[in-house]
């Protein structure tokens, strides 16, 4: 998905967010120094040397003690970074998008790249925005990626039934969740 949205924009700077408290989704009962350290692993080990810009890992919304909430992020990194900002969303999060707090705020702020899985989806998606969002519709650019059956809540609960995620997250995170002890007993929804 990233290389897909990198393939489509000029950056010469990224910028990973691990998430803290996310108005939309139900809270991990995993600790959010997992997810970082996972994330440092692969940064280092593997996107450095794949792509030709900085990578940077923000902590902003981890190191808050309230809800997070996108336009405020991006209001936030605004001070921190120089623009123009990208934020790479699913089709899911896009059907969703708006009832995100202030998605008036985060057009002005950020180009919406939404990366879609199923065929047909792109324009869909695309009548979509332009019937929800008519005078912004050009704040989205919407991208087809080939159909990845693997999802974070599925990469979780095959981890919990003993079956292997080899192939399906970088070699770095299957190490570090397999050291850990990572959602072995993980809850389900």
């Amino acid at each position: 998905m990233l290389s897909l949205a990198l393939s489509h924009t000029e950056v010469n700077q990224l910028v990973f967010i691990p998430s803290g408290q996310v108005a939309h989704k139900r809270q991990s009962n995993l600790d959010s120094s997992h997810r970082i350290n996972m994330l440092n692993d692969v940064v280092s080990l593997e996107l450095k040397s794949k792509f030709n810009c900085k990578i940077e890992i923000s902590l902003v919304e981890v190191q808050q003690k309230k809800k997070c909430y996108t336009f405020e992020t991006l209001a936030t990194l605004s001070t921190q970074f120089q623009g123009p900002f990208f934020l790479l969303i699913g089709a899911d999060q896009c059907l969703q998008f708006h009832t995100w707090k202030h998605p008036e705020l985060i057009l002005k702020q950020a180009q919406v790249i939404v990366v879609c899985r199923k065929i047909g989806d792109q324009d869909f998606l695309k009548t979509y925005l332009a019937s929800m969002f008519p005078n912004d519709v050009d704040r989205f650019t919407v991208l087809f990626n080939q159909p990845y059956v693997m999802s974070s809540s599925l990469i979780r609960h095959s981890v919990s039934l003993g079956q292997t995620i080899h192939g399906y997250v970088p070699v770095s995170v299957n190490r570090y969740i397999e050291r850990h002890g990572l959602y072995e007993e993980e809850e389900i929804a």
